[in-house]
């Protein structure tokens, strides 16, 4: 028996007597070798068989892509579109990107309100008015007080004081300069709060709230009186 060539593979392969006759039959038909026609027609269905196998996968490959891509193009045209990152100092935000961060009002918010102190102005209306739970002062629930549901949270709150008013009012106009007059003055308590922060400059920066930031906060709504904070705005 002749050895295999070299980079070839001997088989031994056993046929049914009916499949044997049929291979037999087509050699002869050929003119060819059992042993030859029965190597060449396994090539010819191997290659069959992995060619066709190797498309199906790489329609379906090609069909698993055009669905994703389908589906992506579904999910942005419902998909509401991102804002660009705000860029600049935190009080120059537009609003409503400024008011979004609940959690930094909620970590600044009732630092300021210990450096105002615990007392308001006698003008204030109802006892407790504008004071957090602490007794602390609530700066901007103080000067801009909730109208009906609406707070001063919510960038409807210019509409909702003018359409309280009938006509646009005081809260409705300075309600943005205020909001962002504390924005200022809660990102330098946090600039103070960072690890390496020289803690005189804290200092001075609780003395210039409780004095020139104040005195700027009186001439934003307007009112002259000599009082620890303003009168709530009408």
């Amino acid at each position: 028996m002749p050895r295999p060539r070299a980079g070839s593979r001997r088989y031994f392969i056993t046929l049914s007597a009916a499949a044997a006759e049929r291979l037999e039959a087509y050699a002869a038909s050929v003119e060819r070798r059992p042993t030859t026609v029965a190597a060449e027609l396994l090539l010819a269905g191997l290659e069959a068989a992995t060619g066709e196998a190797d498309a199906e996968l790489a329609a379906a490959r090609r069909r698993i892509a055009e669905l994703e891509r389908q589906l992506e193009a579904v999910f942005s045209s419902h998909r509401p579109p991102e804002p660009p990152p705000c860029r600049g100092p935190r009080w120059e935000w537009p609003m409503a990107e400024l008011l979004a961060d609940h959690a930094w009002w909620e970590r600044w918010l009732p630092r300021l309100g210990e450096l105002l102190g615990r007392d308001l102005p006698a003008s204030a209306s109802g006892r407790g008015a504008g004071l957090d739970e602490r007794g602390y002062v609530d700066v901007l629930g103080h000067l801009l007080p909730p109208i009906g549901g609406v707070t001063w949270r919510s960038p409807d709150y210019p509409r909702a004081a003018a359409a309280e008013a009938g006509l646009p009012s005081a809260r409705s106009q300075v309600w943005e300069p205020v909001v962002r007059h504390v924005a200022v003055a809660l990102c330098a308590l946090e600039r103070c709060a960072e690890e390496d922060a020289d803690p005189q400059l804290r200092l001075e920066c609780a003395e210039r709230i409780i004095g020139p930031w104040v005195r700027v906060l009186r001439n934003l709504v307007g009112d002259g009186q000599v009082e620890p904070l303003p009168r709530p705005i009408r």
